[in-house]
């Protein structure tokens, strides 16, 4: 595509013509119960069979702040996992990818079984598989060693269940990975091999590369995939908040109006944070190539 345009451009165009298809079908499917729930969550709904709604300006709003004791117990506690999670599942991306970088045979094999969780990963097969004790088996009889000998202590037997925690969390993280890990995949693939040349000829070890080659190239993809996992995280099936959205608006209460208007809460609070996120991070990305 030429037609006189400069580069930077022509780079929106195209990102505009590949991300057509998201756009047609979000104004086509989701638009319209988009703005019903915001609607609704300026509305009191009554009745069962015959819905009833008038409007009630900004009482949903004022009841979540003011008289609902579990929301704000339940936003904290779900940004204290994702401030642990976060990092975490970026770093053990990052390394797996550098990893699978350096294997010569079974590249692609490898690539799909750490992305087969996300694809059988829907909420009812997770639920399943937790509550059928999955997320302990492997790891545990890895650990049970460690796990008798401090049953058997009465001093140290309170770190047993500590440990299973731990490992059930670690198995949470490796198990939404998959995505993060082939973005960085393609990232480090991205990377030239003339840089890594000429900092080896100029007597850079493997570590000052990785800090002042890969790293900096890399944090466009480190971006992205952190908003990847910051978004999957606030939408994951396993969500506190979510359930607690769920429970409000279909549960016994059914209470739709109440659970638009959280839904809408929980909606600022995750974009405020994306905001926030692409912010505090603007002056830490490199891009290369030309911008104009």
């Amino acid at each position: 595509m030429r037609l006189g345009l400069s580069l930077r451009k022509q780079q929106i165009i195209w990102g505009y013509i590949f991300v057509s298809p998201w756009i047609v079908g979000t104004l086509l499917l989701f638009a319209w119960p988009l703005i019903r729930s915001l609607m609704l969550s300026f509305q009191r709904v009554t009745g069962l069979v015959q819905l009833k709604s008038e409007w009630a300006g900004l009482t949903n709003y004022s009841e979540a702040f003011r008289e609902d004791v579990r929301l704000i117990p339940v936003l904290t506690e779900t940004l204290g996992d994702l401030a642990l999670d976060l990092p975490l599942i970026l770093i053990f991306s990052l390394i797996m990818a550098i990893l699978l970088a350096r294997v010569r045979r079974g590249q692609t094999t490898l690539r799909a079984i750490f992305f087969m969780p996300v694809v059988i990963g829907s909420a009812g097969v997770i639920q399943e598989l937790l509550r059928a004790g999955a997320g302990d088996e492997v790891m545990m009889s890895t650990m049970e060693p460690i796990l008798v000998s401090a049953e058997s202590s009465p001093l140290e037997g309170g770190i047993v269940t500590p440990i299973q925690a731990t490992l059930d969390r670690l198995t949470l993280i490796i198990w939404r990975t998959g995505v993060q890990i082939l973005l960085f995949v393609a990232g480090l693939n991205s990377i030239p091999p003339s840089l890594y040349e000429a900092a080896y000829v100029d007597g850079s070890t493997d570590w000052e590369a990785f800090w002042k080659i890969t790293l900096p190239m890399l944090s466009p993809v480190i971006l992205v995939a952190a908003i990847y996992t910051l978004v999957d995280s606030f939408t994951d099936p396993l969500n506190k908040v979510v359930d607690y959205i769920m429970d409000v608006s279909i549960g016994a209460s059914l209470r739709l109006d109440y659970g638009a208007a959280l839904g809408w809460i929980y909606f600022l609070l995750v974009f405020v944070l994306i905001v926030l996120l692409v912010r505090l991070s603007s002056g830490l990305v490199f891009y290369a190539g030309e911008r104009t």
